[in-house]
């Protein structure tokens, strides 16, 4: 529970938001809760960062095999043909690794607003980690609803290409 104590009415900015003068009392419960998470979230965040290191290593390797192995000398259209859809494959993974990044660095921001909050007990301090809790959880919702659409459309797509490859090749 949140115990927000507001000594005067002038407290209050003009939209309602609360000033950095009025004092946020948390039950040692709840301080409890936010310092066990606290390192969870930081360990999550690193994390983030490795995973989107080693996703920037596979796509950059991806492309540079691609373009070694299928662009060779005396290669096939068969091997152009992989090494396109391995060059493909390994530019989609340097936007996800982005991803990645984007997610470690709004961890780190809680994380660290965590440990703020505990020397720092102000309302502005309070609404600015649950603030980065919040983005973190939009951007991952959104990229959850995003990939959820890609694959329904993909799926679509290869329905699509499969029912028309069957149809030609009855035809």
């Amino acid at each position: 529970m949140v115990d927000v104590q507001n000594t005067e009415a002038t407290d209050r900015e003009p939209r309602g938001g609360i000033q950095a003068s009025v004092v946020v009392g948390l039950s040692p419960g709840a301080q409890r809760y936010l310092d066990q998470t606290r390192p969870w979230v930081r360990f999550m965040s690193v994390v983030c960062y490795i995973s989107a290191a080693f996703m920037a290593l596979v796509g950059i390797g991806m492309m540079f095999a691609s373009l070694a192995g299928g662009l060779g000398a005396g290669a096939g259209s068969d091997a152009v043909g992989g090494a396109i859809a391995g060059l493909a494959l390994g530019v989609t993974y340097i936007p996800m690794a982005l991803l990645y990044v984007i997610a470690g660095r709004y961890l780190g921001r809680y994380a660290g607003a965590i440990r703020l909050l505990r020397t720092n007990l102000d309302a502005r301090t309070l609404e600015a980690a649950l603030g980065h809790q919040k983005s973190f959880w939009k951007f991952t919702g959104i990229v959850t609803i995003v990939a959820f659409a890609c694959c329904v459309l993909l799926f679509a797509v290869v329905a699509i290409v499969g029912v028309a490859a069957a149809m030609a090749a009855r035809g």
